[in-house]
């Protein structure tokens, strides 16, 4: 014990002697050090609270926005949205706990719904057509015939048709693809500008080739039965945005 007190007296006493040697000299010294400590924590603590504060800002713009798109376009996941972003609002839940929240929905549906609003939007505004307008004002149909929908998940249609049958391209454009697979057999891709793909399959002759300029109304293939139908047929399917799309909504048929 004694020594244990005797290493502690020592350890003791060279901090005081450190102390006051920091006490030497000039008073302004220990002052201006000091100062700069306090400035400095009083920055920090500062910029910690200004950070906060712009973040929280920046989170309930983000969530209000959100909140007020989704009482806009109706669906029944933006309705599910807007019902909880107002009761985050009432509990006080977390942005990012909002975030996670949202990202299990699927957001296709309300993305189609947006497109909608924006097109609504932009013909009461501008006095200009909507996307749909123009393309069904645009666009025409590949063949002649009856559009029985195939598979409703990627959008894709079957066209009975007579082998050799001429079919067209959709609208001016570039051919992308040109290839063949257990799905659709013989097929064509091109690029119709402005968001637009049109796909073209169970192909018997091709008659283009990738990189091809395309005219609308051309025609790039004769029907046939590649994809080993019931019956020669065309299967056709139109993208926008990289998303398959409903033709009925963008093509007089």
């Amino acid at each position: 014990m004694g020594n244990y007190n005797s290493e502690y007296k020592s350890y003791y006493g060279k901090i005081m002697e450190r102390r006051k040697s920091n006490h030497i000299g000039s008073i302004g010294g220990e002052y201006q050090i000091n100062r700069s400590i306090g400035e400095h924590s009083s920055k920090s603590f500062k910029d910690i609270i200004v950070r906060r504060i712009i973040q929280e800002l920046v989170g309930t713009f983000i969530l209000c926005l959100l909140i007020l798109v989704c009482k806009s376009v109706k669906t029944e996941q933006t309705l599910a949205v807007y019902n909880y972003g107002k009761y985050a609002v009432n509990k006080g839940y977390t942005i990012n706990e909002v975030i996670e929240y949202i990202k299990t929905f699927d957001v296709s549906s309300i993305k189609h719904k947006g497109e909608e609003l924006a097109d609504f939007l932009k013909e009461k505004v501008s006095n200009g057509q909507t996307i749909k307008s123009q393309m069904k004002e645009n666009l025409v149909k590949p063949v002649l015939g009856s559009y029985v929908l195939k598979d409703d998940s990627s959008k894709l249609y079957s066209i009975e048709i007579k082998d050799g049958t001429e079919i067209i391209s959709i609208g001016d454009g570039n051919v992308t693809k040109v290839s063949e697979d257990k799905t659709l057999g013989k097929y064509i891709v091109i690029d119709n500008g402005s968001g637009v793909e049109s796909v073209y399959g169970n192909l018997g002759e091709i008659d283009v080739k990738e990189g091809d300029k395309i005219s609308k109304g051309q025609m790039v293939a004769k029907g046939g039965n590649s994809n080993n139908e019931a019956k020669p047929s065309l299967l056709f399917q139109l993208k926008y945005m990289g998303e398959a799309r409903d033709i009925k909504d963008y093509i007089n048929l």
